[in-house]
């Protein structure tokens, strides 16, 4: 009997309950409740710095009839057009974060009232994320707001925004030609990104920027290298200029040691040479200045080259007439005599023609051949050695020049470091930095 009365009542609590669900159910769905929501920040397309902080504010508005208790929960998604929204966590390490409790509540909204709330959202990674609302009413229906799109900048992201600069974010600021997007100058800081490599010696120089680096070596900002004039050039203003090769008391440059014979190996205007107005030794004469006439022996003269003594023999015909006559007949005889007359001339070689040089007895079709081909041989060995000579002296100039450039950025305070990347970029050897280093030290 005990034991069906426990039942009974078990029972009657059941559909107590059942009953007072269904009726709650029906006053609900009869109330028609429900809840508005929109956000009121950020505004549609806004960006923020990454590591940077913005507001999320939004309102709830109840509608219908009571709508209980509220609870109001900021969500996201990443990705431009994303649709797979998540509550915003308060974890640190999410690409969005609240430094504010989620969700917040609004308690007993009644028909008509409002409920804001605001989170204060820090932006932990670059990239595009699309905001809404989303509204638990236990008297209304689920709710969301309208979708918001906003961005999150920062280095990285492949646009330069006003806070970063070439120096701050390379990455984002700095054009493959070594210049910042927003200048045309050469920056160092550049140098790696986006596909700049920059010459050495361009830091901070105008793009186009050309210089002498040494006595035959050009720099081309901001990234085109170092340009080396050819044999027998010299650099000057910026260019490559062709070594003179007249004397005439003047040195363009030490590059040209050994093409100018005014040159010494400072580019110094020394060497006594034709052409100085100096008759020297092994000359008959150096432009109004001369010296002792041709004594025959081939010695050189500065303006015309090698002389040579020259022998012409000239015949001359004299006629002498006896006339004899006689009343009846006249004889006429004519005897005829030839005079020998030697002339000894001087004539410049490159200049024989017709002349009668002597023989000793040697075939005269000999001779020609006989003194050219020393001379041709001569002047073949003194050819490849001067090219050897110079291409040596220019290796020379150019790592003196370089040399002196390390010089200077050290004493400048450059980083030793960066120097190396530059002077490894220019195709020499980093431990010219070491080298320079250790002189400055001392």
């Amino acid at each position: 009997m005990k034991v069906k009365i426990f039942l009974d009542i078990i029972i009657f609590m059941v559909l107590g309950i059942v009953f007072i669900n269904a009726s709650h159910a029906q006053e609900t769905i009869e109330s028609g409740a429900c809840i508005n929501v929109t956000i009121d920040k950020p505004v549609e397309n806004a960006s923020f710095e990454e590591h940077g902080e913005f507001e999320i504010e939004a309102t709830a508005v109840c509608n219908g009839s009571s709508c209980g208790i509220v609870e109001i929960y900021p969500q996201y998604c990443s990705g431009l057009g994303c649709e797979s929204f998540g509550d915003i966590e308060t974890s640190p390490y999410a690409a969005l974060y609240s430094k504010d409790k989620i969700p917040q509540k609004c308690l007993n909204i009644k028909k008509g009232e409002r409920c804001s709330k605001l989170w204060r959202i820090k932006t932990k990674k670059i990239g595009m994320y699309r905001l809404r609302i989303e509204v638990v009413s236990t008297n209304a229906p689920i709710a969301h707001s309208n979708i918001i799109s906003i961005k999150v900048i920062g280095c990285g992201d492949g646009d330069c925004s006003e806070n970063e600069t070439h120096i701050s974010c390379p990455e984002d600021c700095c054009d493959s030609d070594c210049t910042a997007i927003y200048d045309n100058i050469c920056h160092r800081a550049c140098d790696g990104y986006n596909g700049c490599s920059l010459t050495i010696g361009c830091d901070e120089k105008f793009e186009g920027y050309r210089s002498c680096i040494s006595a035959n070596s050009i720099i081309n900002c901001c990234d085109k290298g170092i340009e080396v004039c050819e044999y027998k050039e010299y650099c000057s203003d910026a260019m490559c200029k062709k070594c003179s090769g007249i004397c005439d008391n003047y040195c363009e440059s030490k590059a040209c040691y050994g093409i100018d014979p005014d040159c010494d190996r400072k580019g110094n205007a020394t060497m006594p040479c034709c052409g100085n107005n100096i008759v020297e030794p092994g000359e008959e004469c150096d432009g109004n200045a001369t010296g002792t006439p041709c004594d025959g022996k081939c010695r050189y003269d500065c303006r015309c080259g090698i002389i040579i003594t020259t022998s012409t023999s000239t015949s001359t015909t004299s006629s002498s007439s006896t006339s004899s006559s006689t009343s009846t007949s006249t004889s006429t005889t004519t005897t005829t005599s030839t005079t020998t007359t030697s002339t000894t001339s001087t004539t410049i070689a490159s200049n024989v023609t017709g002349t009668i040089i002597p023989t000793m007895g040697i075939d005269p079709s000999l001779i020609i051949p006989v003194v050219l081909f020393p001379i041709i041989m001569l002047i073949a060995f003194l050819y490849f050695y001067i090219k050897h000579r110079q291409k040596k002296r220019g290796d020379e100039f150019e790592v003196d020049g370089v040399k002196r450039w390390i010089k200077e950025r050290l004493d400048a305070g450059e980083d030793p470091e960066l120097l190396k990347k530059g002077v490894i970029k220019a195709g020499l050897d980093p431990k010219l930095v070491d080298y320079m280093k250790k002189g400055n030290e001392k």
